[in-house]
């Protein structure tokens, strides 16, 4: 269901609509996993703990793009077979680690995760998602980044000599390579650029403890994450005049005397060519996403229980937290958190809000 506004006696009212056909075939997917683990202590202060994984997925459910002839955007549908294959280690502090008066506590994770896709529908090889963007091959991972390759900007009439071009092409304009080499751009020019989920997720929790004080740090990150972000493709980073443009946009635009080393195409307002729309979904927009985040911090002190105990409590504790404290990233888009929950349009980030930098004060109370 989504919302759609529609003409109702000559005057527009908000709506809504049904944009997914029914499908009372659906089942249930079936899930067959091989899994080896193993978990040891060394030293009596170091834990490891390992999972090796596989695992064969069937009747996908997939929200499938059809004709919009049939009066929808997409089916959900049970087809193919997917494989994911990955790891988690963890090393962990198998008791306090004493420090003099403070004592520590500590725990690595690291995981890692790949899928490949073994089989469609019948017949079918590949799906293209519905927002266009994104492939699903046999053969290759889910939703794999989908676009035109862009390798430069237009800056003479030479380059049109060098460079095939789409009709309406005008200096300033980006040049999308020709791959199959046959001097014509068209959709055949496009190519995957990869999987957008991270390569490896890391996660490092540490608490350290000195009398009545605790402080405790929970630090993430994610490498090899890549994100296509809408609000960028369309508006801040294109120079079309929709919007205000990102800042690194307005410093690194193509000008032929201001800036002719530019590598975004040059401010147009008014041509709109078919290449400037294609080059939406292209490399150029597709983000390195990974990230370094301090999702929290906590530091507490715990009142004396002489105290306390005269008020007939049996624990308070003060604390400060703060979350989403620091993030590191060349992401410019709105959040990383974008990622679309149809697991064909993974990798999108369409004006997602961002996660709040928050700080609080607070009170724990135990009777």
């Amino acid at each position: 269901m989504s919302d759609n506004d529609y003409l109702f006696g000559g005057t527009l009212a908000s709506g809504t609509v049904i944009n997914a056909s029914p499908n009372p075939d659906l089942s249930w997917e079936m899930t067959s996993t091989l899994e080896y683990w193993f978990d040891v202590t060394l030293f009596k202060y170091l834990g490891i703990s390992a999972d090796f994984y596989l695992a064969n997925t069937n009747d996908l459910l997939l929200s499938v793009p059809v004709p919009h002839q049939s009066g929808y955007t997409t089916s959900l549908q049970n087809i193919g077979k997917v494989r994911n294959t990955g790891f988690e280690i963890r090393f962990s502090t198998a008791k306090d680690v004493n420090m003099g008066p403070v004592s520590w506590n500590s725990s690595l994770n690291l995981s890692t995760n790949k899928n490949k896709v073994l089989a469609l529908a019948p017949g079918q090889t590949q799906i293209i998602g519905s927002k266009g963007f994104s492939i699903t091959e046999v053969g290759k991972s889910i939703s794999e980044l989908y676009g035109y390759e862009i390798i430069g900007i237009y800056k003479s009439d030479e380059d049109f000599k060098k460079y095939p071009a789409m009709a309406g092409t005008q200096i300033g304009d980006y040049i999308i390579k020709n791959q199959n080499d046959d001097n014509v751009i068209n959709t055949k020019d496009k190519k995957s650029f990869g999987s957008p989920l991270p390569k490896v997720v890391l996660g490092w929790n540490n608490t350290f403890r000195y009398k009545s004080f605790e402080l405790t740090l929970d630090l993430y990150s994610e490498l090899g994450k890549k994100l296509y972000s809408t609000a960028l493709a369309t508006y801040m980073d294109t120079g079309e005049g929709f919007a205000v443009t990102t800042k690194e946009y307005f410093n690194n635009r193509y000008h032929p005397v201001n800036n002719p080393n530019g590598t975004y195409a040059t401010p147009n307002m008014g041509n709109f060519s078919s290449a400037r729309k294609e080059a939406r979904i292209s490399n150029k927009f597709f983000y390195n996403a990974s990230n370094f985040n301090i999702r929290s911090l906590k530091f507490s002190y715990e009142l004396p229980s002489s105290f306390i105990n005269r008020l007939g409590l049996q624990r308070t504790q003060v604390y400060f937290l703060a979350n989403n404290l620091l993030l590191l990233t060349p992401y410019k888009g709105m959040s990383l958190n974008g990622n679309s929950t149809d697991a064909l349009n993974q990798g999108l980030e369409s004006y997602n809000y961002p996660v709040p930098r928050t700080f609080s004060l607070g009170l724990n109370i135990n009777f």
